[in-house]
Protein backbone atom coordinates (compact mmCIF):
# COMPACT_ATOMS: atom_id res chain seq x y z
CA UNK A 1 0.00 0.00 0.00
CA UNK A 2 2.86 2.10 0.90
CA UNK A 3 4.14 1.96 -2.61
CA UNK A 4 1.21 2.88 -4.98
CA UNK A 5 0.81 6.13 -2.60
CA UNK A 6 4.46 6.95 -2.75
CA UNK A 7 3.98 6.87 -6.58
CA UNK A 8 1.03 8.57 -6.73
CA UNK A 9 2.82 11.53 -5.03
CA UNK A 10 5.58 11.45 -7.08
CA UNK A 11 3.74 11.88 -10.05
CA UNK A 12 1.29 14.48 -8.02
CA UNK A 13 4.52 16.57 -7.23
CA UNK A 14 6.63 16.11 -10.22
CA UNK A 15 4.03 16.03 -12.73
CA UNK A 16 0.97 17.52 -11.55
CA UNK A 17 -0.74 18.21 -14.92
CA UNK A 18 -0.33 14.64 -15.86
CA UNK A 19 -4.70 13.92 -15.26
CA UNK A 20 -5.01 16.67 -16.92
CA UNK A 21 -3.07 14.90 -20.03
CA UNK A 22 -4.39 11.70 -20.09
CA UNK A 23 -8.34 13.01 -19.68
CA UNK A 24 -10.77 10.87 -18.70
CA UNK A 25 -10.82 7.93 -17.02
CA UNK A 26 -7.54 7.87 -16.87
CA UNK A 27 -7.45 11.47 -15.34
CA UNK A 28 -9.83 10.46 -13.04
CA UNK A 29 -7.46 7.75 -11.47
CA UNK A 30 -5.54 11.33 -10.19
CA UNK A 31 -8.24 13.25 -8.67
CA UNK A 32 -11.55 13.13 -7.32
CA UNK A 33 -13.17 10.31 -5.56
CA UNK A 34 -13.38 8.15 -8.81
CA UNK A 35 -10.09 6.50 -7.84
CA UNK A 36 -11.67 4.62 -5.50
CA UNK A 37 -14.02 2.97 -8.22
CA UNK A 38 -11.65 2.51 -10.36
CA UNK A 39 -9.26 0.60 -8.66
CA UNK A 40 -12.06 -1.74 -7.17
CA UNK A 41 -13.14 -2.28 -11.29
CA UNK A 42 -9.32 -3.10 -11.57
CA UNK A 43 -9.69 -5.23 -8.58
CA UNK A 44 -12.67 -6.90 -9.98
CA UNK A 45 -11.45 -7.60 -13.33
CA UNK A 46 -8.38 -9.57 -12.20
CA UNK A 47 -10.34 -12.34 -10.95
CA UNK A 48 -12.19 -12.89 -14.26
CA UNK A 49 -10.76 -15.41 -16.52
CA UNK A 50 -10.75 -14.35 -19.97
CA UNK A 51 -13.04 -17.00 -21.36
CA UNK A 52 -15.17 -15.60 -19.62
CA UNK A 53 -15.50 -12.01 -21.21
CA UNK A 54 -17.75 -12.87 -24.57
CA UNK A 55 -20.31 -14.22 -21.84
CA UNK A 56 -19.91 -11.07 -20.20
CA UNK A 57 -19.82 -8.69 -23.24
CA UNK A 58 -22.86 -10.63 -24.16
CA UNK A 59 -24.94 -10.03 -20.91
CA UNK A 60 -23.38 -6.23 -21.12
CA UNK A 61 -24.43 -5.69 -24.27
CA UNK A 62 -27.96 -7.16 -23.76
CA UNK A 63 -28.74 -5.06 -20.65
CA UNK A 64 -27.40 -1.98 -22.69
CA UNK A 65 -29.39 -2.31 -25.54
CA UNK A 66 -32.45 -2.69 -23.42
CA UNK A 67 -31.56 0.23 -21.44
CA UNK A 68 -31.06 2.34 -24.84
CA UNK A 69 -34.04 0.58 -26.48
CA UNK A 70 -36.49 1.47 -23.06
CA UNK A 71 -35.60 5.19 -23.28
CA UNK A 72 -35.85 5.47 -27.24
CA UNK A 73 -39.42 4.36 -26.83
CA UNK A 74 -40.36 6.46 -23.90
CA UNK A 75 -38.91 9.29 -25.49
CA UNK A 76 -40.38 8.77 -28.69
CA UNK A 77 -44.00 7.96 -26.89
CA UNK A 78 -43.62 11.20 -24.62
CA UNK A 79 -42.21 13.29 -28.29
CA UNK A 80 -45.02 12.63 -29.74
CA UNK A 81 -47.64 13.72 -26.63
CA UNK A 82 -45.50 16.59 -26.42
CA UNK A 83 -46.38 17.29 -29.88
CA UNK A 84 -49.32 16.98 -29.83
CA UNK A 85 -50.27 19.16 -27.05
CA UNK A 86 -48.53 22.01 -28.72
CA UNK A 87 -49.96 21.21 -31.99
CA UNK A 88 -53.39 21.38 -30.21
CA UNK A 89 -52.49 24.75 -28.21
CA UNK A 90 -51.63 26.76 -31.94
CA UNK A 91 -54.35 25.15 -33.92
CA UNK A 92 -56.89 27.45 -35.22
CA UNK A 93 -54.32 30.69 -34.48
CA UNK A 94 -53.84 33.22 -37.34
CA UNK A 95 -50.95 33.83 -38.90
CA UNK A 96 -49.49 36.45 -36.91
CA UNK A 97 -51.49 35.30 -33.55
CA UNK A 98 -49.35 31.99 -34.57
CA UNK A 99 -45.63 33.19 -35.41
CA UNK A 100 -45.89 35.01 -31.80
CA UNK A 101 -46.86 32.46 -29.75
CA UNK A 102 -44.77 29.39 -31.58
CA UNK A 103 -41.88 32.35 -30.66
CA UNK A 104 -42.91 33.11 -27.10
CA UNK A 105 -43.20 29.12 -26.76
CA UNK A 106 -39.80 28.61 -28.75
CA UNK A 107 -38.05 31.07 -26.18
CA UNK A 108 -38.96 29.15 -22.89
CA UNK A 109 -35.63 27.81 -22.41
CA UNK A 110 -34.17 24.90 -20.07
CA UNK A 111 -36.89 23.94 -17.49
CA UNK A 112 -38.71 20.69 -17.01
CA UNK A 113 -40.53 19.32 -19.73
CA UNK A 114 -43.84 19.52 -17.78
CA UNK A 115 -43.07 23.43 -16.28
CA UNK A 116 -42.39 23.79 -20.24
CA UNK A 117 -45.95 22.55 -20.99
CA UNK A 118 -47.39 24.66 -18.79
CA UNK A 119 -45.50 27.93 -19.31
CA UNK A 120 -46.65 26.91 -22.94
CA UNK A 121 -50.02 25.60 -23.32
CA UNK A 122 -51.30 26.31 -19.55
CA UNK A 123 -51.94 22.70 -19.18
CA UNK A 124 -49.64 20.45 -17.49
CA UNK A 125 -48.27 16.96 -19.85
CA UNK A 126 -51.01 14.58 -20.10
CA UNK A 127 -53.29 12.66 -22.58
CA UNK A 128 -56.05 15.20 -22.58
CA UNK A 129 -55.55 16.93 -25.97
CA UNK A 130 -54.89 13.40 -27.36
CA UNK A 131 -57.93 12.02 -25.65
CA UNK A 132 -60.22 14.60 -26.44
CA UNK A 133 -59.29 14.38 -30.26
CA UNK A 134 -59.97 11.13 -30.29
CA UNK A 135 -63.36 11.20 -28.66
CA UNK A 136 -64.10 13.66 -31.73
CA UNK A 137 -62.78 11.60 -34.17
CA UNK A 138 -65.05 8.75 -32.83
CA UNK A 139 -68.03 11.17 -32.83
CA UNK A 140 -67.88 12.47 -36.31
CA UNK A 141 -67.48 8.68 -37.96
Amino acid sequence: MVVPLTCGALITTFAPHTAEFFGSFTGALFTGAIPILAVFFICFGSTIPMRALPTMVKRGGVLMATKVGIGIVIGYVLGHLIAFQVEQHLDGKDKATFGKEFERVARLGKISPDLWMVQATGKPVGTDSLLGATKTALKSH
